[in-house]
């Protein structure tokens, strides 16, 4: 699955809140804006986020402890973009942010 944000500043959420659902929006809120959408999924290997350019914020949560959760890779484009990534175990979990600044760290 592929998900490409805008040459603009995007807001790009990704959740599995469960094995068989996949939630995803972009500029949106779930269920609500034209690009977003609730997927019944089933053999999904990876999810691709492109991000592109623009000073994005990528979030990405899986519900807890659920099996079948999917591999999500993301790119941000430009490494100069000053892209934000969110992941988060939705339950009893960890949240773990990650910036990467203009000069590549």
């Amino acid at each position: 699955i592929l998900l490409r944000g805008t040459s603009g500043d995007d807001l790009v959420d990704l959740a599995q809140p469960s094995s068989g659902v996949l939630q995803h929006a972009i500029d949106g809120v779930f269920g609500v804006a034209s690009t977003s959408e609730t997927d019944a999924i089933s053999n999904v290997e990876v999810v691709r986020i492109e991000a592109g350019d623009g000073a994005d914020l990528i979030r990405v949560a899986h519900g807890d402890a659920i099996s079948g959760s999917v591999r999500v890779d993301v790119d941000g484009g430009d490494p100069d973009a000053n892209d934000w990534l969110g992941v988060v175990d939705s339950g009893l979990g960890d949240l773990v942010l990650q910036r990467i600044g203009t000069d590549g760290e």
